[in-house]
């Protein structure tokens, strides 16, 4: 809400000054020839700027002091100070203007107002690239909590005595998008690299923990960053499943 207001009064601000600045200056347009004329276009178009320029830095610190701080740092800070000390110097060129016999400052007063649209747009941005960059962060502190607890609870269900199924499940969700026992994959099929570690349980864990880069016609395999009690549970899972036969 605050933003529309802040828009109507800069956009009509901007009218005021649009209004001196294609009058006198766009094309070499004087006031010369119809001086009656022009006094009441200047007086028109600088009151019309005046009249909705001042309302706009109290919009501005409304909306700093309204906004939750996590949108804010000190380059919005300074953005917003700049912003309102470009409108108050708008409001000063249209009473300078409204005050001369003359028009004056016809571009100086339009320069300002594109100024504080410009002014405005970049503080929207960056106090919303704050915000959502605040709100990326709690969600992944989410998703980190949430996997935490997921591993807790596989660590609990192992340390039950419930691991091949525990150790199915990690291989579905994790293993099974580059390996399968009798087919090649990104990985070799494991009915072929299983049998080695049939009698070293313990090599085959510390493969899967870090895994090595050891057959040239395969790419060397991602850490699966898997717990130390899921390793544990796979590797169990694999080499039973070899032992039965499994494709």
């Amino acid at each position: 809400m605050i933003d529309a207001f802040f828009f109507v009064h800069a956009g009509l601000a901007i009218t005021g000054a649009a209004v001196l600045f294609f009058f006198f200056r766009w094309r070499g347009r004087g006031y010369a020839a119809e001086p009656e004329y022009a006094a009441v276009v200047s007086r028109f178009g600088a009151g019309l700027g005046l009249a909705f320029v001042f309302a706009l830095p109290v919009f501005q610190l409304f909306y700093v002091f309204t906004t939750p701080d996590v949108a804010f740092d000190s380059g919005v800070y300074l953005l917003a100070a700049a912003l309102v000390a470009v409108a108050m110097l708008a409001a000063f060129v249209f009473v300078a203007t409204l005050r001369s016999p003359r028009p004056r400052f016809a571009a100086r007063s339009f320069v300002l107002l594109l100024g504080v649209f410009l002014l405005s747009g970049v503080v929207d941005v960056r106090s919303m690239a704050n915000a959502n960059q605040e709100r990326i962060t709690l969600l992944t502190l989410e998703a980190e909590k949430k996997r935490a607890e997921h591993e807790a609870e596989l660590e609990a269900l192992i340390a039950a005595g419930r691991g091949p199924g525990i150790g199915e499940e990690v291989f579905a969700t994790t293993c099974m998008q580059c390996h399968r026992f009798g087919e090649r994959l990104v990985g070799p099929p494991l009915a072929s690299v299983l049998p080695k570690y049939q009698d070293d349980v313990a090599a085959l864990k510390a493969f899967i923990t870090n895994p090595t880069k050891k057959d040239p016609n395969y790419p060397p395999m991602p850490n699966p960053g898997l717990s130390p009690g899921q390793v544990e549970a796979v590797a169990e899972y694999v080499l039973e499943r070899l032992a039965e036969g499994g494709q």
